[in-house]
């Protein structure tokens, strides 16, 4: 892949890096296709072409005849900001269970934690090769989250 790649071979999203396919297929194609099709009224799959030994593209697959889509419930006893919220924090693959007590301990908090942890893994000061996991783990040892 061109675009997005440098000449370490890291794949760039964002401020993230990824050092092989597998970790952005992970953490960003799969999270995503798994959210759009299960919260949307289409399908998404993708496919990796390969030239020699590198992914030369990727080619993305959507379907709008999807029949019926699986709509966000809106809870009209809790107000649309701490929905909105409690979603964003799911979409780090985080369950909704484990997103709706990090958001009452606060959402501010986790998106600074976020930003720490994405500064400190580009000064290369910690990896992280399992987001979701290095995110529940933290909040078990706050005592946020229960430990299972």
């Amino acid at each position: 892949m061109d675009e997005g790649s440098n000449p370490s071979g890291s794949t760039n999203k964002g401020n993230e890096q990824f050092k092989q396919i597998g970790q952005f297929k992970e953490y960003v194609l799969d999270i995503a296709k798994k959210q759009i099709n299960e919260h949307t009224d289409i399908s998404f799959d993708y496919q990796l072409y390969k030239k020699g030994r590198s992914f030369e593209f990727i080619q993305i697959y959507v379907d709008t005849s999807k029949n019926n889509p699986q709509q966000l419930e809106i809870d009209y006893k809790e107000p649309i900001e701490y929905q909105k919220n409690v979603r964003a924090v799911m979409a780090y693959g985080i369950s909704e269970e484990y997103a709706i007590l990090i958001v009452k301990d606060g959402y501010d908090d986790f998106i600074k934690f976020i930003e720490k942890v994405n500064e400190r893994a580009r000064k290369g000061e910690i990896k992280v090769e399992n987001a979701p996991a290095y995110i529940i783990g933290t909040y078990q040892k706050k005592g946020i989250l229960p430990n299972k």
